[in-house]
């Protein structure tokens, strides 16, 4: 008989195989914020190279 705190190893067991794709779904968010990320780097930084300086810092 099971405790009201203790679980069987087939809900573990089970908890587990997903996982592998916890991981890769992160790891997909990750990259797209990366590349997100550097996008409004990149267009930052070519807003200051062109002197438009006055229009980054006011928005």
């Amino acid at each position: 008989m099971l405790h009201e705190q203790e679980r069987s190893g087939v809900a573990w067991a089970l908890e587990w195989l997903i996982v592998p794709e916890m991981f890769e779904a992160t790891g997909a968010a990750l990259n797209s914020a990366s590349g997100l990320l550097g996008a409004l780097i990149g267009v930052h930084r070519q807003q200051f190279v062109f002197g438009d300086f006055f229009s980054v810092l006011i928005g």
